[in-house]
C-alpha cells in the first residue's frame, strides 16, 4: 500500500484529473505489457503529480506517449523496456522495468553514469520516496546513495537469484551481467566464480560487491581468484625478460614493461586462450615499435 501513502502524504500534489485511458492504453501496446496495478494508482490519482520537497515529479504519460515516438526522448528507455517514472529535474529519471527478467523492477538511470536496480516494485520505491521525503534531501542527492532493496551485503529473495541466472543466460549487451550482480546472493558462488572469468570491467564491479559481502565461501572464492591473478602476473612478468623486454616493478594489478605500464586485469581473463603467452608478447613487441596490435593477424583479442 506505500504508492497509497506516498500518494496521501501532503508534500505530495496531485494536479489534473485521473490519465486517459486511451494514453494508459497506447504506453502498454508499445512496452507490450501490461501496466501494474500500482502505476494505475498513480495515473489515477492525477495527470501531473509533483514532490517539491525534492525537486522532484512524476512523468506525465501523456509526456511519455509523446516521447514514444520516433526519435522522442523516451527512445533509450524504452529500447530497454523502461517506462520513465519520476524525474528529478536535474535529467536523471528513475524507470519501471516493464519486460523480461527485471520486470518491475525500479532502476535508476543517471545521464552521466550507467544504472542500477534500486527497487524490486513500485510499491517499495514510493515507501523509498517517503524516507526521502523525511530525510529532506533531494531526489537527485538521495537517490544515488541509497541502496534501496539492494544493499551490497544484503540477502536476495528466490525470485532475485532466479532472475539473475536468467540475465547471465543472455549476451552481455545492454548492462545485462551487471544487473545480474545486483541480484546475485551469496550463495550463488558458481554464478560469481563465472563471472571472475570474464572481461576486467566485469570483474573489477563483482569483486566489488563480493568485498561487501560476509560469507567465508565469498571471501575463500576471492582469495583465489587474487592467488590466480598474482600466479598470472609472475607468469607475464617472466614470459616478457624470456623475450627480451625491460621488465620493470610490478603495483598491484600494474606491470611496468619497456616504458609502458600495462593494467595487467585487461589480460588476465583471455589467459586460457590458445598460444596465450607468445600472443601477448607478439601484442607487447608491436606496441614497443609503436605499431598497432590490433592489425596483426590473430592478435591477443582475437577470437
Amino acid at each position: 500500500m506505500s504508492v497509497l501513502a506516498l500518494l496521501r502524504h501532503p508534500a505530495v500534489v496531485c494536479h489534473g484529473g485521473p490519465a486517459e485511458q486511451s494514453v494508459l492504453d497506447a504506453i502498454a501496446a508499445r512496452y507490450g505489457a501490461e501496466l501494474p496495478m500500482e502505476l494505475l494508482q498513480l495515473c489515477e490519482a492525477g495527470q501531473r503529480i509533483e514532490i517539491d520537497a525534492l525537486n522532484a515529479e512524476f512523468h506525465r504519460p501523456n509526456a511519455i506517449l509523446e516521447g514514444l515516438q520516433p526519435g522522442g526522448w523516451c527512445d533509450i528507455p524504452h529500447s530497454h523496456g523502461w517506462l520513465p517514472v519520476l524525474d528529478d529535474r536535474e535529467s536523471n529519471c528513475m524507470v519501471l522495468a516493464l519486460r523480461g527478467p527485471l520486470a518491475r523492477r525500479v532502476i535508476w538511470m543517471p545521464h552521466d553514469d550507467g544504472p542500477s536496480l534500486k527497487y524490486r516494485d513500485l510499491n517499495s520505491f514510493a515507501a523509498g520516496l517517503l524516507a526521502a521525503i523525511q530525510s529532506n534531501e533531494q531526489a537527485c542527492l538521495f537517490f544515488p546513495d541509497t541502496f534501496g532493496d539492494y544493499a551490497p551485503a544484503g540477502p536476495r529473495t528466490i525470485a532475485d537469484r532466479a532472475d539473475a541466472r536468467l540475465l547471465l543466460a543472455a549476451p552481455h549487451r545492454q548492462n545485462e551481467w551487471n544487473f545480474a550482480m545486483q541480484l546475485l546472493g551469496a550463495e550463488d558462488l558458481d554464478e560469481w566464480a563465472r563471472l571472475l572469468e570474464t572481461e576486467h570491467f566485469i570483474r573489477r564491479d563483482a569483486r566489488a560487491r563480493l568485498g561487501q559481502m560476509d560469507s567465508e565461501p565469498i571471501r575463500q572464492l576471492l582469495a583465489r581468484d587474487r592467488q590466480e591473478f598474482d600466479s598470472f602476473a609472475t607468469t607475464v612478468a617472466d614470459a616478457a625478460r624470456a623475450a627480451g623486454f625491460p621488465v620493470g616493478e610490478r603495483r598491484d594489478i600494474v606491470l611496468q614493461i619497456n616504458d609502458s605500464w600495462y593494467q595487467l586485469e585487461g589480460f588476465f581473463y583471455r589467459r586460457h586462450i590458445p598460444d596465450a603467452l607468445p600472443r601477448l608478447m607478439a601484442f607487447f613487441a608491436d606496441q614497443a615499435d609503436g605499431v598497432n596490435p590490433h592489425d596483426r593477424p590473430g592478435h591477443f583479442f582475437t577470437d
